[in-house]
This record gives C-alpha cells, structure tokens and sequence, in this order.
C-alpha cells in the first residue's frame, strides 16, 4: 500500500521538462496538448507564473518516491483574453496573465487537488497583483470545466473566438484589482 504527501506549491525548471511534458500529454488530446518547445519556452520566459506540486509516495517498504501530482502554467500577455498569439508569446511587462494548462495527475483527480492548487496559486498572485504584477487573470476552458472555474472566482465571458483543438472554448477571467473586462 502507498500514501501521497503533497508537498507545497513551487516554481518549476526545465530539468522538471520532460516530466511536465509527460503529464502534459495525457491530460490534453493531441492537438490541444502544448508542444515541448512551447512548454520549455514558458519555462524559460515565465517562470514565476509556472508553478508545480509534487508528492513523495510511501510504500510499506519505506521506499519513498518523488513525483509530479500537478501544474499549472501561464505567461503575461496584453491581450485582453486567450489568443493564439498569447498562447505563444510572454510579455514580461502586461498585467493580464495568460493561464494555458490547469494539470492534475490522472491517478490524483477528483481528489479535491486541482480546487486546492488552483486556490493556492490564485493567491500568489494576488500576493503580485499587490506588487502591480498582474492585476487579472485569463483562461480557455470547455463547457464541463466552467463551474470548477466559477468556484474558484473566475467569471465566464463567453465562447471563445480562439479555435483550439476540435471542441468549443469558454473564456473566463478573474480580476485581481477590481476592474471589468
């Protein structure tokens, strides 16, 4: 029998790439799913906005195993709401930043994670949203994800103009700041 400690939320790095890729790839069908080279990009440009969790698993034999639970990445961009070009630029100086993968573990889901970390890195960045960072956050989601994000303080604007993928989009955001859309 094994046991999962979580530990906390923390910045990512590229020598975490494969495995991020890894998870990545079968969380999202193929032609949703970021390639590496995107992945590694955001790494690279955004660091502070890609944050992941691991977990040590226990098994009756003391043997302890680090491995990825979940992520979530993102990058600052001007745009207003998700477009193509955000999903592959970072503007280190815009406000608005750009969530693309909201990532759990499939051998962890419904489990009240994905809530949890979302919850946690909503709140740092409101911590940079006090520091003039980011002051909204944006993101894409289908239909059956909308009422996870409306939990979680997001608003839904409405169907998305960015095509990705096969299956209609939802864009929702969530100001830090007080201000509309």
């Amino acid at each position: 029998m094994t046991s999962l400690q979580l530990t906390t939320l923390h910045p990512t790095t590229t020598s975490n790439l494969s495995q991020i890729q890894t998870l990545e790839s079968i969380s999202y069908p193929e032609d949703e799913a970021a390639t590496e080279e995107k992945m590694k990009y955001r790494l690279t440009k955004a660091p502070s906005y890609f944050m992941s969790w691991w977990g040590n698993d226990h098994d009756s034999s003391s043997h302890s195993k680090n491995r990825l639970i979940g992520f979530i990445c993102g990058t600052k961009h001007g745009d207003s709401l998700v477009t193509h070009h955000s999903m592959s630029e970072h503007q280190p100086d815009a406000k608005v930043l750009h969530i693309h993968s909201v990532v759990v573990h499939p051998d962890c889901r419904r489990q009240g994670l994905a809530t949890a970390f979302l919850k946690e890195y909503i709140q740092r960045m409101r911590e940079q949203s006090s520091q003039n960072e980011v002051n909204r956050i944006v993101l894409m989601c289908k239909d059956n994800l909308i009422g996870f994000y409306k939990d979680a303080g997001f608003v839904l604007k409405g169907e998305s103009e960015c095509e990705h993928g096969e299956e209609k989009w939802f864009d929702m955001y969530l100001d830090l700041c007080g201000e509309d859309v």
